[in-house]
């Protein structure tokens, strides 16, 4: 989602500009109550959604799919563009693939693949992703999945 948004809005874009974009574009399934606390003992406010693609911003960095630079820019590489042309080809290549993505919201999945249209194979966000949330179980996605097939 991350480098589909900087493969969107091109150039150098900021943090700010890449989150803003997937919040507008509503692509990030994000529950109001977890999403937006921050991490337990994290200096600051931010919510844990925003740590969470800055968290991917780094691996993407580690992997030179975005370039380091100057800071706060968040420019992707010739090799991001890529690995994004393979992801997303991936995705389409079994409509499956895009209904376990229970972090995406419907309009992502039509993003990547115009033809989605959702049904009730589609995998349900868990109640509770975070493990520092009471809620929190670890999550058998073969037996969610069989659940719904």
């Amino acid at each position: 989602m991350l480098l589909a948004a900087c493969c969107e809005l091109g150039g150098s874009p900021t943090k700010q500009e890449c989150l803003s974009f997937i919040t507008d574009a509503g692509w990030f399934n994000k529950n109001l109550g977890q999403d937006l606390q921050p991490y337990p003992g994290q200096i600051g406010n931010e919510p844990r959604w925003k740590t969470l693609f800055a968290f991917a911003r780094l691996d993407a960095v580690e992997h030179e799919c975005i370039l380091r630079g100057e800071t706060g820019a968040w420019p992707i590489s010739p090799r991001g563009r890529e690995e994004f042309a393979r992801h997303r080809a991936y995705l389409t290549e079994n409509d499956l693939r895009l209904r376990l993505m229970f972090m995406t919201t419907r309009r992502f999945k039509k993003y990547i693949q115009p033809q989605y249209e959702p049904n009730d194979q589609d995998l349900p966000r868990p109640a509770s992703i975070y493990e520092d949330d009471g809620r929190y179980l670890s999550h058998d996605i073969e037996n969610m999945l069989n659940q719904i097939l």
